[in-house]
């Protein structure tokens, strides 16, 4: 008796659901997206490049029942050269991404709303013209899942619960090639885990505020210890694992039915178990060794704001502030060795352009945007800390 009950209650919940999603009005709403970028950098540091971005997104919804809805979405993203973002990148790194996933949302009542999302993502990096795509030292495959709660307090007022967890695979990692690069920045945080998150935030009416807690537990990488262990290796019995700390606040708001403006700051406290032998040599002993070498504080301002100048044009200057400072990693003089003091870089992006809407679905931006980031570190022999960037461009939007 019990056995059938077993296999028959999963049926009977399935007619249950089904019966309602027939007797439903069914929903279907297509979506289809596709943004291109095209334009021109001009660094102080090295030649001009040519840039374009493509982000071609596909998706569909379904809403079988007034409780129920469906979302699937498939996202091509190709990011070629362009503005860079702290260390461990350069101008000339290209990117492309398969991401797809499916989400569930769940209606409970008015107040509250459960979303179940799974996605998978493909990322495959190419940081020279030389080098084939799939091949890439920092390819990585990215498989999850995430649940956010949500609740509807009353008309201005709502807050979500998150949690999150990801596996992440980089299948031609290796720590002897990214010794042999040079800097160590660009293979920080790329070898395989498992990611956790767990979040919070809180709106009300257009100010949000959220709390993020990340921890990445790797599943190989060992912590370095400063004295040789007994078969020769610097690497202890612990795991490596980092935790960042995320707060951020934002805030919109429109002055004379003209002016948008939306300012926004975050700050991250980045932790990690990880220590580092520097090598000034990859075939000789390390020369120094730093504790706590990832630990760092970051924080971001952005104040963009926006002119709409008719109904069909719009114009906008962005500007981002992005502080970064380690707590106890020195920087680097010209011939590579550590100096005294703590490292930092200090990067600022100002954006202004202009747009075009000639209707719903599509819109075209004239835009340029500079880029200047000073750094304590002055060996720039693989990547660049202390630099200016222009770039030109125009951005095409098509959204059904």
């Amino acid at each position: 008796m019990k056995r059938f009950v077993k296999h028959l209650l999963p049926i009977v919940c399935f007619l249950f659901f089904a019966s309602n999603f027939l007797y439903a009005k069914l929903k279907v709403a297509p979506y289809y997206s596709i943004d291109v970028v095209l334009g021109g950098i001009i660094p102080n540091k090295g030649g001009s490049m040519f840039a374009l971005d493509i982000v071609n997104d596909l998706g569909l919804i379904v809403q079988p029942h007034d409780k129920h809805q469906f979302i699937g979405f498939y996202e091509l993203k190709y990011d070629g050269p362009g503005l860079k973002r702290q260390e461990g990148e350069d101008f000339s790194d290209r990117s492309i991404d398969h991401i797809i996933f499916l989400r569930h949302q769940y209606k409970f009542n008015d107040i509250y709303t459960l979303k179940t999302q799974v996605d998978h993502m493909n990322e495959y990096t190419r940081s020279g013209t030389n080098e084939v795509l799939g091949t890439g030292l920092y390819d990585f495959k990215r498989t999850g899942f995430s649940l956010i709660g949500s609740r509807k307090i009353n008309s201005k007022l709502s807050c979500d619960a998150t949690f999150g967890y990801h596996y992440v695979k980089y299948p031609n990692y290796s720590d002897l090639l990214a010794k042999t690069q040079g800097d160590p920045e660009s293979s920080i945080g790329k070898q395989d885990n498992k990611a956790y998150q767990i979040g919070a935030s809180v709106k009300y009416g257009k100010s949000k505020a959220s709390l993020d807690y990340n921890i990445i537990a790797y599943k190989t990488q060992k912590v370095l210890v400063e004295i040789a262990q007994p078969d020769g290796s610097f690497n202890s019995s612990d795991l490596k694992k980092d935790t960042m700390l995320s707060f951020a606040v934002s805030h919109q708001r429109r002055i004379l039915q003209m002016i948008d403006i939306l300012p926004s700051l975050t700050i991250k406290f980045n932790n990690s178990n990880q220590n580092y032998h520097h090598y000034t040599n990859p075939t000789e002993p390390p020369v120094a060794f730093i504790k706590d070498y990832e630990d760092y504080r970051q924080t971001i301002l952005s104040l963009p704001t926006s002119f709409l100048l008719a109904d069909k044009w719009e114009s906008f200057f962005n500007i981002e502030f992005d502080w970064r400072n380690y707590s106890k990693r020195p920087p680097l003089d010209n011939t590579n060795n550590f100096v005294s003091g703590k490292q930092y870089n200090h990067l600022i992006t100002w954006s202004t352009g202009i747009t075009l809407k000639p209707n719903a679905i599509t819109r075209t931006t004239f835009y340029y945007s500079y880029q200047t980031q000073t750094s304590n570190v002055k060996f720039e022999k693989y990547l660049p800390y202390n630099f200016d960037v222009h770039f030109i461009g125009i951005n095409f939007n098509y959204t059904y």
